[in-house]
């Protein structure tokens, strides 16, 4: 049986799915309060509040425009508006994975996938995560924004450096 969970590409296709429905239903007139836009704002409403991957919309220069719920509590903060004060050029990742790395690739290559990044929380820990996003660009090229999701991965990164501990442990003992 399959997990319920969806994975983070279900929910990425799962709202391009809608955008586009979104965007269909206005070229055939449907009016912004017709029942079928209500219908399809409701449902991806739903995904954005609903899902435990981060989801997020900032601006090249670092203001955060947009967070889900899971992001802002990933990020140790009560509400959006808390959140929305930082900025992640500033406060946002740590020394060892600049923001710099993001943006450039970003800027480069119009997206990044599968990122690992680290970034700050607001009691000043570390979060690891695994970053995939997008620049959304105006009809000169130019980058409105950067959407994107951070999923996780704080537990396996802790495990990850727990193994390599161990190895230089055991080749310490096995080398003498």
């Amino acid at each position: 049986m399959r997990n319920s969970r969806k994975t983070e590409g279900e929910l990425l296709q799962e709202l391009r799915a809608l955008r586009q429905r979104i965007a269909e239903l206005e070229q055939t007139n449907c009016k912004p309060g017709g029942d079928a836009v209500r219908s399809s704002e409701t449902h991806f409403r739903q995904i954005f509040e609903n899902t435990q991957v981060g989801v997020y919309r900032t601006t090249p220069d670092g203001r955060i425009l947009m967070a889900n719920p899971a992001l802002v509590r990933m990020l140790g903060y009560s509400c959006f508006d808390e959140l929305a004060q930082r900025n992640l050029e500033e406060h946002g990742y740590e020394p060892q994975y600049p923001r710099s790395v993001f943006r450039d690739r970003i800027e480069k290559d119009g997206q990044v996938i599968g990122l690992e990044s680290a970034w700050v929380r607001h009691d000043g820990t570390t979060l690891f995560v695994i970053e995939n996003a997008r620049a959304i660009r105006d009809e000169h090229g130019n980058t409105l924004y950067y959407e994107g999701t951070g999923e996780k991965i704080t537990e396996r990164k802790k495990a990850e450096k727990a193994l390599e501990e161990s190895e230089h442990r055991f080749r310490a003992i096995f080398d003498n």
